[in-house]
């Protein structure tokens, strides 16, 4: 069995994935939007100081140590994130949490795919069709492989990178990691900030699991089919 697992950066990752395939195995970076270099380093702070202190940033809340936006976290009041100590406790709680569970069904699993969306992540927005100011490169996509190898030296994974070319530009990506599975995405057809627009386009993310050969979840038809005649 092969299980997608989201490393963001945005919402319509962990969307997608559920869709597609289930939630098997839920992971920190599942809600949240995550900057490149917020990755790496709570990839390597094993989920240490997530929502320890956080910030207002208009109507969403930002952990001020890795950068990450924590849209799903604070109350909203006038249009403004309210930050108070209990929900920071909470928030910090819910993620230690949900790292724990994420490296045990990471270290227990026999093969995964992690799936990052987008490039740099700069600027850091919560709408996913954004043209970045800075390059992601082929240093970066090798330092993350290198870290997920240092975490999980028993694993068997690789990282599905998915972009939209024309919003983000790359540098020296050619000499990539065997790990590291390149997939190129053209913008999907979508109406500015229409309701559903944050989802993505489900034919070209089954494009993505079909190219990973995640395993697709049973539908409704099927486990009535089979817990009838199996």
């Amino acid at each position: 069995m092969i299980t997608a697992v989201s490393l963001g950066s945005v919402c319509q990752v962990k969307h997608q994935i559920d869709r597609f395939a289930g939630s098997v195995i839920a992971s920190p970076f599942d809600w949240l939007v995550t900057p490149f270099a917020g990755l790496l380093e709570i990839l390597k702070a094993r989920g240490q100081g997530l929502s320890e202190s956080v910030s207002a940033i208009n109507d969403t809340a930002r952990c001020d140590r890795f950068g990450v936006l924590l849209p799903h976290d604070f109350h909203i009041v006038n249009g403004k994130a309210e930050i108070t100590s209990w929900q920071i406790t909470q928030a910090k709680r819910k993620y230690l949490h949900k790292w724990g569970r994420f490296e045990a069904a990471c270290r227990s699993s026999e093969e995964i795919v992690f799936v990052r969306f987008g490039g740099i992540g700069i600027p850091t927005l919560i709408w996913p069709y954004v043209m970045e100011c800075e390059p992601i490169t082929g240093e970066d996509l090798n330092n993350l492989a290198g870290i997920l190898k240092y975490l999980f030296p028993s694993l068997r994974f690789s990282i599905a990178w998915v972009y939209h070319p024309h919003l983000i530009p790359v540098r020296k990506v050619d000499n990539l990691s065997n790990s590291i599975i390149r997939i190129p995405l053209s913008v999907p057809n979508v109406k500015h900030k229409g309701i559903d627009a944050w989802t993505g386009s489900d034919q070209q993310w089954d494009y993505v699991f079909e190219t990973c050969k995640i395993t697709k979840k049973e539908s409704t038809i099927d486990t009535i089919i089979r817990q009838t005649f199996v």
